[in-house]
């Protein structure tokens, strides 16, 4: 279950913000491994409204009516990698990875009007 006491509602939404958890292709990362490691750290719990793991999964993470990791006019996606085999940093997609963040981006576009990623 995801920690919402405490959590603050987000006021506007402006943005799509993307990140990557930098860990290699093998690392099989959960929803429910990285809300694991955050409360962990003492925090809130997971951060980010999606995750999209290396399969292309799409799972939901904080409400979407919260502020999420970084920014407060933000909606916050995680996608699993980052990472070569090598540890060297590695900016590509898979497909799968690919096509849910597009489903993000048109639902982000149709229900609050955002066109600007970063």
């Amino acid at each position: 279950m995801i920690k919402t006491t405490g959590l603050k509602n987000r006021k506007e939404t402006k943005v799509i913000e993307i990140t990557r958890t930098n860990t290699v292709p093998n690392e099989k990362l959960t929803k429910h491994d990285l809300h694991k490691a955050e409360l962990a750290k003492g925090n809130l719990g997971i951060a980010h409204h999606f995750i999209i793991r290396l399969d292309g999964t799409l799972e939901k993470g904080r409400d979407i009516n919260k502020i999420g990791s970084d920014r407060q006019d933000a909606i916050s996606v995680l996608i699993v990698g980052g990472l070569t085999t090598d540890k060297k940093k590695d900016t590509s997609y898979t497909e799968q990875q690919q096509k849910s963040l597009d489903r993000i981006i048109e639902f982000a576009s149709k229900h609050y009007g955002v066109t600007e990623i970063i």
